[in-house]
């Protein structure tokens, strides 16, 4: 098991790792707002029907046939952008880290439950969301220190580490029992969707909550390092990393601490989450008028700990309405859920922040996803069985 969260947290230190390097790309490739929170949502783009197409085949063809090339798969991104000498080449290897990660995350999700006890069910679920967003944090927040502190070239050197740490969990991986059951001779299926008797509780309320969460989660992850350096002045280029790394720890760290795992409780736990998003969403662009850190790092922790309380709720929600059979598909599912709030809205502030700055766009998404969350849990409440 501890192989299975090596593997699951290298491999999320891979996907954020090239975001403290945003301002960088911006100055060395003349890129817009636009243009970087395009970068940022191709990963999601090229994501989405990764997951919805090969996310769940592990339940046929294997966890590890899906697993290690997916994890090849993010290696070569690392090296492409170790190497990139335009524009075209960050964009080409963030599309290869897209297919990588709808590939590997939900297969490994579902690997690692496949080893835990089933009575521990709950437990395993915490460890392995736990691990998927400390891994999402200490990417960036290793970069940026590497980029500041580190005397090598801050365009390469944290990727070629991410490489070997790869290969590493590549023959973690292989050392692995495998435990799905190929059935050779039959055709592989492509099935896209949710099974129709859980379709009300996953669409009525578990997409929507973890696609609020990651639209305003992943608004944050992508212009911080640029809001740091733009808006608030701040030009270490350090301090975007470790915000993220803080937004990724705080939300990890909530979770161990709430020990709840009664549904009725996840579904309490996600709402509460949600709506400390919003709240931490306004601290930090409460930070910009007063061109305050402090302001801005207490923003990033309450909002890191509504992001651990939505994806502990949901994901715990997700992992009790699914089957033996069917895990991998719903898991993926509920993460093609989640990087939808990663492409459009993403893409969306940046071109907007083009023409009314970062501050006032930030300010624009957090009042919409505001009054959509209040809608969320307006609905819930009218219609208990979209929850349970």
């Amino acid at each position: 098991m501890k192989r299975l969260f090596w593997t699951l947290l290298i491999f999320t230190m891979g996907t954020n790792l090239p975001v403290p390097l945003f301002p960088l790309y911006q100055m060395r490739f003349d890129m817009s707002n636009a243009d970087i929170s395009l970068l940022f949502s191709t990963y999601a783009v090229f994501l989405l029907p990764s997951l919805l197409l090969v996310g769940h085949l592990s339940d046929q063809v294997g966890r590890k046939v899906m697993m290690i090339p997916s994890i090849a798969l993010l290696a070569t991104a690392s090296v492409i952008f170790a190497i990139a000498p335009s524009p075209y080449f960050l964009f080409v290897s963030r599309a290869l880290q897209g297919v990588a990660t709808g590939g590997f995350l939900g297969t490994c999700t579902a690997f690692i439950m496949d080893h835990g006890d089933s009575s521990r069910r709950a437990k395993t679920t915490l460890l392995a969301s736990f691990t998927t967003m400390v891994g999402f944090g200490v990417g960036p927040g290793l970069s940026g220190l590497f980029i500041q502190y580190v005397p090598t070239d801050p365009y390469s050197t944290v990727f070629i580490l991410h490489v070997a740490l790869s290969i590493s969990s590549i023959v973690a991986v292989l050392t692995l029992a495998e435990t799905v059951r190929r059935h050779t001779g039959l055709p592989i299926k492509f099935a896209i969707g949710v099974p129709r008797n859980i379709r009300l509780p996953f669409f009525g309320f578990i997409a929507p909550a973890v696609f609020l969460f990651f639209a305003m989660n992943g608004s944050v992850i992508a212009l911080i390092s640029t809001f740091a350096i733009k808006v608030l002045h701040l030009h270490n280029l350090a301090i975007g990393g470790l915000l993220i790394f803080t937004l990724m720890l705080s939300g990890g760290l909530a979770q161990v601490v709430i020990s709840h795992s009664d549904m009725l409780e996840m579904i309490m736990l996600t709402k509460r989450g949600l709506l400390l998003t919003a709240v931490g969403a306004f601290v930090i662009i409460m930070s910009a008028p007063e061109k305050s850190l402090f302001l801005l790092v207490v923003g990033t922790v309450i909002e890191g700990i509504g992001n651990g309380w939505t994806f502990k709720g949901s994901l715990g929600l997700c992992g009790q309405i699914t089957t033996d059979e069917t895990r991998a598909k719903i898991v993926s599912s509920y993460y093609a859920a989640a990087y939808a709030g990663f492409s459009i809205p993403i893409f969306s502030v940046g071109l907007l922040s083009d023409y009314i700055g970062l501050t006032d766009a930030l300010l624009a998404l957090a009042v919409l996803l505001t009054f959509a969350t209040m809608m969320l849990i307006a609905g819930s409440k009218r219609d208990r069985k979209s929850v349970v």
